[in-house]
Order: structure tokens, then sequence, then C-alpha cells
């Protein structure tokens, strides 16, 4: 427990120090406003360093659903000043309609005219977008693994992530291998803002084996940066990055691995949902539910019911995803569709009542 502190304390000690980072030289991609809503659009700021005194030339800013690509062009045919220059881009992906909706933007900041190719990434930021009635998922404490069949397929067995949320502000350790082949821990901390954490990624070394007397990390030190998304309390997609050289047009090295929360007590899918929950509508009183495993003809849902026929949940699923729960369920009272629940998890349920738009939390009772 004290290599844990000691590797907590110095998480904290960085983010309220500001200490310089890996990434530290690579362009910085930040919104105005800083924290972006629903339904208001936002511009987005690049800034950095420039390795020679020709201005940076915007290609063009590309909007497709919630990704954003700001691609700039290296002037190639004239001759510039040897002087690096600091720069600035503005760019408005909303300038030719459109609003943005709830949810993670992923931005990635690229140059063209290096090698032949559509572009050379320099910068990668999540930009999350919520407010009050919008304020994205919240990623249940525990032990999560790579998700077979997720939108990043890149990682398999033998990686893992503890997780530990408290007040909003996300703890990740991950167990993973270093490429010689060695076991490594990476750590991360950041607070969870609509849907999206950001921290620096640290490695520690050197410190206690199972079966000895304590020692300390003999090194704690940068080796990238972390950025997560959650799509649910149970889902998410993770992108690392880390600079893949000390140049100011080196490409940045972006990993991103979908996620998901380990189910090891809850037996197959459809029956996830079957044991007592304890079921909460804002403002009302609280009711206590026992729901047993409830067989539908359509292979894309699953549900579960009470011993009276009254309460129902029924969820949809994805088939090829056999590992991910439910994407979103339905809450039914005597046959009415009371509310809908998107922030599916292992131990809760998270929507809002279809009328008057209450909060409706589903708290499984072990």
């Amino acid at each position: 427990m004290r290599a844990l502190w000691t590797i907590a304390a110095a998480l904290l000690w960085s983010a309220i120090a500001g200490a310089a980072g890996i990434e530290d030289n690579l362009p910085r991609i930040s919104t105005v406003p800083a924290q972006p809503g629903p339904g208001n659009p936002f511009t987005v700021l690049v800034r950095g360093q420039w390795p020679d005194g020709c201005p940076v030339q915007v290609d063009n800013v590309v909007r497709n659903g919630l990704d954003i690509t700001i691609r700039v062009r290296r002037n190639t045919g004239q001759v510039c000043p040897a002087v690096v220059l600091p720069f600035e881009v503005v760019a408005n992906p909303f300038l030719n309609g459109g609003s943005p909706a709830a949810g993670v933007y992923r931005v990635r900041f690229e140059v063209i005219g290096m090698d032949g190719g559509s572009g050379r990434l320099l910068a990668f930021e999540l930009v999350p977008v919520g407010d009050a009635a919008n304020p994205g998922a919240r990623p249940e404490s525990g032990y999560w693994a790579a998700e077979k069949g997720g939108d990043f397929d890149t990682s398999g067995d033998g990686i893992g992530f503890d997780f530990e949320l408290q007040n909003r502000l996300l703890f990740i350790a991950a167990n993973v291998y270093r490429e010689d082949g060695k076991s490594g821990w990476y750590i991360a901390s950041g607070p969870v803002t609509a849907g999206a954490m950001k921290g620096e990624l640290l490695e520690a070394r050197g410190g206690q084996p199972l079966f000895a007397s304590h020692r300390a990390p003999s090194e704690i030190g940068p080796v990238g940066r972390l950025q997560a998304e959650f799509t649910s309390a149970s889902t998410a997609v993770f992108w690392f990055s880390q600079p893949s050289g000390s140049g100011l047009l080196d490409p940045l090295k972006l990993m991103p691995i979908s996620v998901n929360r380990f189910n090891y007590a809850y037996g197959a899918r459809d029956a996830i949902l079957a044991g007592e929950w304890m079921i909460a509508v804002e403002d009302r009183p609280a009711r206590l539910v026992k729901f047993n495993r409830h067989r539908y003809g359509a292979t894309n849902l699953i549900g579960v019911m009470d011993a009276g026929f009254r309460h129902e949940l029924r969820c949809a699923i994805v088939q090829d995803k056999p590992e991910t729960l439910p994407q979103r369920c339905e809450y039914f009272d005597n046959g009415v569709l009371i509310a809908t629940l998107e922030d599916v998890g292992l131990q809760s349920l998270r929507g809002r009542a279809v009328v008057g738009n209450a909060a409706v939390v589903f708290s499984r009772v072990d």
C-alpha cells in the first residue's frame, strides 16, 4: 500500500504543480469555450512550435460524426527561414452548419506534404461535450479488460486495468507488458468530465517484489498520455499516446484500445440482469425488485421480469460483441414504458424517465 500511495501522491503532485510531461513539446489542442455544451458550436485552437519561418497553411477541416480532423500544409516549394516560430491555428468545424451533439469528439491535427500520404498525425485530443442534462457515462470501479470485437480490436488477453472512481476523480492502473517482455506498472489519473478522462501516463519501476520486504519504486516517470472516452458505465476506448521522436514534426504514436468491465461472476450475457435491483426514480421512493431471466424470440433482445410479470427490463444487444453488456435497456411497469437506460453497467443502470425526464437509477443488490 505504501508503493500505491507513493504513486498516487506523485500523480496528485504532478496535477497540482503542472510538472513537465513527455508530450509538452507537441502541438496542443484546446477549444473555445473550454467546456463545450450540446447545441453550441465550438472553435478548435491548435498551438505549438513550427520548425521554419514560413506560415502554417490550413488545408482543410473535416468533421465526420464525432471525428474532427484539421490538416495543415507545409510549404515545400519555397525557401523558409531556418528559425523555430510559435504558431496558432484556429478552426471552426461547424462553419458549414450543424451543431455539436452530446458526446466525446476525437480531434486530430495532421500535416500533409510530408510523406505523400493523407497526413502525418501531430496531435490528438478528446473533446467532451456535455452539460448538466448530458453528464456523460460514469465508469464503474473494478477490473476492466480488452474488449473482443470492440471498435478497436488492437489488444487481447494479457492486458487489464484496475479502476477506482471517487468523487468523479478516476485512478487507473494498467497491467501490461513492455516491449522487452517484462511486466510493467503504468498509472494515470484525472477527473471524469462529460464521459472523458485525460491524464499523464506514468511508469513505475523498481518496486517491491511479492515475496520480499517493502521497497518503494526507484523511479516514477512520464512515458506518454492516456485519454479515455466512456460510452457507458462498462465500455470505453483508451487512447495511449507518445512522441515518436524529439523533432517538431515527428509523428505522434497513438494506440486505441477498446475495453469493457470484466464480468466473471454474473454468468452469460442473458443472465447478467437477473437478481435483486433497487430502483430509484428522482423524487420518488425507491423500490426493491427481484428479476428473473426472460426469453424473447428476437435474438437481439435479452431481458428480465419479476415473478408477478409487472416489472420488466428489456435490453438490446450487439450479437457480434459477445463480451459487451447491453448498450440500451428499457424499463416497463405493467407494460408501460417508464424509462430508457443508456448507461449500462454490471452494478448500475442509469437513464431518464420518458415522461418528466426524471433521473432513474438501478442499483444491484448482491
